[in-house]
């Protein structure tokens, strides 16, 4: 009986120490279960792979002739361990911990992130799962970036280095959107170029360009475009062309820039090749050379056959908006250079003010570009042959030219010499030649002239009265998707 006693009193203390030992472990680790609990909670339904906890120390073994500890003895609570100080002189180790893979996030993200299982910095198991939830914010929920980029600063500023990295890259076309916080953030982000992180090179390189967080620094900037660009970096080395080519940031390295080139994809050499063109022939970045401008023409005509469009169109957008340095007739006259058509139909008007001989070049430049489909051209054609009396007739070089026009095809041009006839200043109007070219156009398909030839049949102007023929014309100009075809068919069925 005592025997029994003995055991059953054993195992009721064995029972309290364990309790015991439970209780003590969950006070003492509840801040990190708190952690957790919150970090799966924020994933969602996003699958991501958990930070591997730290495995715990086995317990030292007694040494020889020392007793056991006892089982009833309470355990150690269970509470996150700071790495242990290095000796005097010794290097400190960097926390390593692999960064977390968030699988809705796009495969480039997932890529880098798998790379990224060196150092990341903060290994905070509350600020990885911040970092999770920002990401699935991001990439994975429907109109959450706002939260999602704040959960991204918050982490950045933590110390967590692949936040810092994503930061880096998202903000890198627009890093004034830092406000207040850009000082601190561009020295977070030299830190984390000085490490080796080409996105914050180029971002900080943007920074220094625009003066945001820190004074207007060109030099610093091409410094670090140089770091990103060593790297691999296609932003950097695409940023970086286009200093060397420009001159922005004080030097001029056209071979460099053409070394640039050969490493630079396609899709982006096409982007940044015009926008050097168009540097150049402005002298954007305080160097203007039209020579060069040409060379690097030849260059990007090799690589796309559109580039002189984009550049005609850059130029085009330079003289419409001014600011430039440059007069908006030089800006012009460089337009003209590479084919673009509204610079060739502004020209042309400035011509016809002047003497006979330039009077008959912008006639022909008018005619080049409305047979290449400018509106505007073919309106000025037919208004300079009403205004002087002969639309319609032939002999002029001004009539002849419309004439070639309208024989390509060219329905707007149709539908502008018509409009010429209808409003000229004459007591009797060639109305039955109006109709004949607005009914060319509309045949052709153009939805304008065949909700005017609808009118036309209508009300029987420059045609018979008809009211089926209008229907059917004013009918297509609908199905077309010209608004006030719809306004005339129900006016004229009611």
């Amino acid at each position: 009986m005592m025997i029994h006693r003995e055991k059953r009193r054993s195992l009721s203390l064995t029972r309290t120490g364990l309790c015991g030992t439970m209780i003590v472990f969950a006070l003492g680790a509840a801040p990190l279960l708190a952690s957790e609990a919150w970090a799966q909670e924020s994933r969602g339904a996003a699958s991501t792979e958990r930070p591997a906890r730290p495995a715990a120390a086995a317990a030292p073994r007694p040494a020889a002739g020392q007793p056991a500890p006892s089982p009833t003895a309470p355990r150690a609570a269970a509470v996150p361990q700071q790495a242990e100080q290095p000796a005097p002189g010794a290097a400190a180790a960097a926390p390593r911990s692999a960064a977390p893979v968030v699988a809705c996030a796009p495969p480039q993200l997932q890529a880098a992130q798998r790379s990224r299982a060196k150092d990341v910095g903060n290994v905070d198991p509350a600020v990885q799962a911040a970092y999770v939830r920002a990401v699935t914010l991001l990439y994975c929920e429907a109109g959450q970036e706002e939260q999602g980029t704040r959960l991204l600063k918050e982490t950045a500023k933590a110390g967590y280095r692949p936040s810092i990295r994503l930061l880096a890259s998202r903000l890198a076309d627009d890093p004034s959107v830092l406000g207040e916080e850009a000082a601190a953030f561009y020295q977070v982000f030299l830190k984390e170029a000085a490490a080796g992180a080409a996105s914050a090179a180029n971002v900080a390189a943007a920074m220094a360009d625009q003066g945001i967080g820190t004074p207007v620094d060109h030099r610093k900037a091409l410094q670090l475009l140089r770091s990103a660009a060593a790297d691999g970096s296609q932003r950097g080395i695409e940023q970086l062309l286009y200093a060397l080519a420009t001159g922005r940031g004080g030097v001029i390295d056209t071979a460099g820039a053409r070394k640039l080139l050969t490493r630079l994809e396609q899709v982006r050499a096409v982007r940044t090749l015009p926008r050097v063109i168009v540097a150049l022939e402005l002298g954007r970045e305080g160097r203007r050379d039209p020579a060069a401008a040409a060379e690097w023409r030849r260059i990007a005509g090799t690589i796309d056959k559109n580039a002189d469009k984009a550049v005609a169109v850059a130029l085009e957008k330079a003289w419409s908006n001014g600011g430039e340095r440059l007069a908006s007739r030089d800006i012009l006259a460089a337009a003209k250079r590479y084919g673009s058509l509204e610079a060739v139909y502004r020209d042309a008007l400035g011509k016809l003010a002047g003497p006979a001989q330039q009077k008959a070049e912008a006639v022909n430049e008018l005619r080049s570009v409305a047979i290449q489909g400018h509106a505007g051209a073919s309106q000025a054609l037919a208004a300079l042959l009403a205004e002087s009396g002969s639309l319609g007739e032939s002999g002029s070089e001004a009539s002849e030219a419309l004439r070639e026009v309208l024989n390509s095809g060219n329905a707007q041009a149709m539908l502008s010499v018509a409009n010429q006839i209808y409003f000229a200043d004459t007591s009797m109007p060639k109305l039955w030649l109006a109709a004949r070219y607005v009914r060319q156009a509309a045949e052709i398909g153009l939805p304008e002239a065949q909700h005017r030839l609808g009118l036309l049949y209508a009300d029987g102007l420059g045609v018979p009265k008809d009211q089926r023929e209008a229907v059917l014309w004013l009918s297509k100009a609908k199905s077309s998707g010209y608004p006030l075809a719809g306004i005339a068919l129900e006016a004229l069925q009611n």
